[in-house]
């Protein structure tokens, strides 16, 4: 049985969103419908991009991850985290429910997050 699809939503300063596309996708250069392989994870795909608008002046875009068959959420967790380390706070929604972490914020926050998905 194999992981549904998780939608991952990103919301803050354009400038910090294109940092952490930069980050997840490992890449200087980032285009509609990357993708990329998550070593011991699964993958992502950018789903929504460019940075599109949204209220306040900020912008968002979403990624969506797969997690590969047997792998804890702790791993998809601890994957997204250390790409979030260090970035001002911005705002995440997995699968429409909202989480505010910044660097210092708790990477469990994101894996109950996955695991409830996960049980859906």
């Amino acid at each position: 049985m194999t992981m549904p699809t998780i939608e991952i939503e990103f919301e803050g300063s354009q400038r910090i969103l294109y940092e952490l596309q930069c980050a997840l996708f490992e890449s200087a250069v980032i285009s509609a419908h990357m993708k990329k392989a998550i070593p011991g994870v699964g993958d992502i795909a950018l789903n929504q991009w460019p940075l599109g608008k949204s209220d306040g002046g900020s912008g968002m875009f979403s990624v969506l991850l797969n997690i590969g068959e047997g792998v804890s959420a702790s791993l998809a967790a601890a994957w997204i985290f250390k790409n979030l380390q260090g970035r001002p706070t911005i705002k995440i929604r997995i699968e429409r429910k909202e989480l505010k972490i910044g660097s210092d914020g708790s990477i469990r926050q994101i894996e109950e997050a996955i695991e409830i998905e996960r049980r859906d």
